[in-house]
C-alpha cells in the first residue's frame, strides 16, 4: 500500500532524541511499514532522520497554525496514496478535504485540549478515550492501539540490577505530576530520579523550580537525557511513579517502563487502569499508593507480558488491516 503519514512537526524526527513524543511514533510507524513492504511518505521538519527508502516531505516546524499552512505544501501528493494516517493535532487532510481516505488520532483529553476534529474516522488511543470523545463531540471514535515500542530495545538486561530508587519521567509541566512524586518520596523517605525535558508555555520556569527542590541525593534531577540514560533509568528503577494532574487518553511512558520489566504505580485516573493493567498497581488512595511503593509485587515477566500489546510489529500490522478498510471506503 501507499501510506502517507501526516505527522506532528513540533520537533525533528530523529533516532536519538532527548524529548520527543508523537514524532518518535511517526518515525517508528514509518520504518515498520516499510519493513512490511509498504511505500511510505511522511511529513517532517528539517534535520529529521529517516532511512532512504522512506520519502520525506520537509515542512516548517511548529504547532497547529503551522500545520494548517503546511497542508498546502503536500496536498497534491495525497491524490496518489491509498490511505493517510494523521498523527498531527490539527488533522489538516481530513479537515480541509473530507473526501480523502484518512484516519486521524486525537492525543489529549478533549475536555482539556479542544482541537478542530474531522467529522469522520477518528481514532482513540484507549477505550476510555472513545467514551470521552463521544461525551464531548457526540461523535464516534474507534479504539485502535496507537502506541508502539520496540520490545528488543526495552528488553531488561541482567547486568543492570534493580535499585531502590523510583523514577518520575515526562514533559516538564505541572500536569505530569513530578511535584507529587517528589512529595510522596519525601513522605516515605524514598529515593527518586526526576527526568524530563521540553518547554511548556504556561509554565516556562517549571523545570528550574523542580530542580531547585531536588537535593541531588535522595531526590535527583536529571532534566533532559539521551536514550541510553533514559533506558538505564527505566530498567534499573524500582518502579515508575506516575502521578499526573490531569486525565490522559494514554501513557507512552508507562508502556516504556512496562516493556523494560519495570512496574508502574499510578492512580486510577483517565486511561491508566486500562493501560497499566496487570503490569503495575492502579490505586484510588494515597494510602494504597504508599503501600505499593513498599512492594509493587510485579515481576519483570509480568510487566513484559502485559507490554507485548504495544509491540511495534503487532500494532502496525493491525493498522495495515484498518488501512485497507479505509482505502476501500470505510467511514465511522
Amino acid at each position: 500500500m501507499k501510506v502517507f503519514i501526516d505527522s506532528s512537526v513540533v520537533h525533528p524526527h530523529r533516532k536519538e532524541v532527548k524529548y520527543q513524543g508523537i514524532e518518535r511514533l511517526c518515525r517508528e510507524f514509518s520504518i515498520e511499514l516499510t519493513k512490511q513492504g509498504h511505500q511510505v511518505t511522511v511529513t517532517a521538519p528539517e534535520k529529521s532522520e529517516y532511512p532512504e527508502n522512506i520519502k520525506v516531505v520537509t515542512v516548517p516546524a511548529g504547532g497547529a497554525d503551522v500545520e494548517q499552512q503546511n497542508f498546502k505544501l503536500y496536498q497534491e501528493l495525497l491524490v496518489d496514496v491509498d490511505v493517510i494516517h494523521s498523527f498531527s493535532h490539527f488533522h489538516a487532510p481530513a479537515v480541509f478535504n473530507p473526501r480523502l481516505p484518512v484516519l486521524s488520532i486525537f492525543w489529549h483529553d478533549p475536555y482539556i485540549a479542544k482541537f478542530p476534529e474531522p467529522s469522520y474516522n477518528m481514532v482513540a488511543l484507549s477505550e476510555w478515550g472513545t467514551q470521552r470523545f463521544r461525551d464531548i463531540y457526540r461523535q464516534e471514535a474507534r479504539y485502535q492501539e496507537s502506541i508502539v515500542v520496540d520490545m528488543e530495545i526495552y528488553k531488561p538486561i541482567s547486568d543492570i540490577p534493580k535499585t531502590p530508587r523510583f523514577l518520575s519521567i515526562g514533559l516538564m509541566a505541572p500536569s505530569k505530576g513530578h511535584l507529587e512524586a517528589i512529595r510522596l518520596c519525601r513522605k516515605t523517605i524514598s529515593c527518586l530520579d526526576v527526568v524530563g525535558g521540553g518547554f511548556h508555555p504556561e509554565a516556562p520556569n517549571y523545570a528550574n523550580s523542580i530542580k531547585s527542590i531536588c537535593d541531588g541525593k535522595q531526590i535527583r534531577f536529571w532534566g533532559e537525557v539521551d536514550d541510553a540514560t533514559k533506558l538505564f533509568l527505566l530498567k534499573s528503577c524500582k518502579a515508575l511513579l506516575y502521578t499526573p494532574g490531569i486525565e490522559e487518553v494514554h501513557s507512552h511512558k508507562s508502556c516504556e517502563a512496562l516493556a523494560c520489566g519495570t512496574p508502574v504505580i499510578t492512580y486510577n485516573k483517565g486511561c491508566l487502569k486500562e493501560v497499566v493493567g496487570n503490569g503495575g498497581r492502579v490505586v484510588d488512595t494515597e494510602e494504597e499508593f504508599i503501600h505499593y511503593m513498599g512492594n509493587p509485587n510485579r515481576s519483570e515477566a509480568q510487566c513484559r507480558e502485559w507490554a507485548m500489546r504495544w509491540e511495534v510489529g503487532k500494532v502496525v500490522s493491525d493498522y495495515v488491516h484498518l488501512y485497507q478498510q479505509v482505502a476501500d471506503g470505510l467511514r465511522w
